[in-house]
């Protein structure tokens, strides 16, 4: 029986001294409610932060980081009974990046998160809204923007601390636009000339894009412009330039495309398979500089000429052997299993000078 009283003076004595708070870590502003020691009757507590309360059962809102030792007496001026520990810590600022920012659709866009987080706060979900209808979890999601606008993101954090979760929205994160669609003409049209010097007047006749559009000309010969119609170009050297205009809208998407001036004697060439099939269509790839061309595809031939930039033909028989004094192009050789035939290569004629060449190739067929 002895023992037993002692171990009740014990269990009294411990609940004496417990004061407690119902939560004692998380993010400002925190409201913490405290529980005073059982039995007490009169209460004071003390929350470090300028505040104070002598109520029993107190709230208070801890509105700056930090720790604080809550201090509990029975009275103002009465000893420390007991104390307990608040952290404090700051709401997290939700941060990100996304690459790129801006672009034509379809835009690809890699998101991350880089919010810092105080002491030991944990994120356990990420929650994302990509503003075009889309949703993402996760710490560093992908979206795909297929649509023109601009769009408001949000990150939502869902942490070990419930005062710790937080939303953040970041309007108009996202900017996507349509690519241009680039083109210009020239004059003289194509741009070539057997000698120099060639003088070369440009139209901008680029559309579309997001909003206003900025242009850069590179004429290949050293002078650039930013002009939408930018000035003739006098080109006094032989040889090959390219010409590229690149158009730009407001939110970076751009576009470009390219011409080429040609100052010198054509070169004339093509790529066909070396082995066709009697009756069926061959298709000629030309390699040419710029011109006008002429092709001639010979007598078994069908068509027999052309003016496309890249024709075609169909060969209906494999046709006799012809005497070489002939112009080409003809049938040459007949074997039992092929008929080997010559070409001529295109004739590109400039559209100013009439500067031609002229090439032949064989094939199998």
């Amino acid at each position: 029986m002895r023992i037993t009283i002692a171990l009740l003076t014990l269990f009294q004595s411990v609940l004496l001294f417990s004061q407690t708070a119902d939560v004692t870590k998380g993010c400002a502003p925190l409201p913490v409610q405290f529980t005073p020691p059982a039995g007490s009757t009169t209460f004071f507590w003390t929350f470090q932060d300028g505040g104070s309360s002598n109520l029993a059962t107190p709230t208070n809102i801890f509105t700056t980081p930090g720790t604080y030792d809550v201090e509990f007496r029975e009275t103002p001026a009465g000893p420390v009974v007991g104390t307990v520990s608040i952290t404090v810590y700051p709401k997290p600022e939700i941060g990100f990046t996304a690459v790129p920012e801006s672009g034509c659709i379809p835009l690809n866009v890699q998101f991350a998160d880089t919010t810092q987080l105080a002491g030991d706060i944990q994120v356990l979900m990420h929650s994302w809204v990509f503003g075009d209808g889309g949703n993402g979890t996760g710490a560093a999601p992908t979206h795909v923007y297929n649509s023109v606008g601009s769009f408001t993101v949000s990150l939502e954090l869902t942490t070990n601390y419930f005062t710790c979760n937080v939303t953040q929205v970041f309007l108009n994160r996202i900017r996507t636009g349509i690519k241009p669609v680039v083109n210009f003409t020239t004059v003289p049209s194509p741009a070539v000339a057997c000698t120099p010097p060639l003088n070369v007047s440009f139209a901008n006749t680029t559309t579309g894009g997001s909003g206003s559009l900025t242009y850069a000309w590179n004429f290949g010969n050293g002078n650039t412009s930013n002009l939408v119609d930018p000035p003739a170009q006098t080109y006094t050297q032989l040889g090959n330039f390219t010409v590229t205009l690149t158009a730009t809208d407001a939110i970076g998407c751009s576009a470009s495309t390219s011409r080429p001036v040609v100052v010198g004697q054509p070169v004339a060439d093509f790529e066909v398979p070396d082995t066709v099939c009697i009756g069926s269509t061959v298709q000629f790839t030309n390699t040419s500089a710029p011109g006008i061309y002429q092709w001639a595809f010979g007598p078994f031939a069908l068509p027999a000429t052309s003016n496309d930039q890249n024709p075609s033909t169909v060969y209906s028989v494999s046709g006799p052997k012809i005497s070489p004094s002939r112009s080409p192009p003809w049938a040459t050789v007949r074997t039992p299993s092929r008929n080997k035939f010559s070409w001529m290569r295109p004739t590109p004629i400039s559209a100013s000078h009439r500067c031609i060449r002229a090439a032949t190739r064989r094939f199998l067929s």
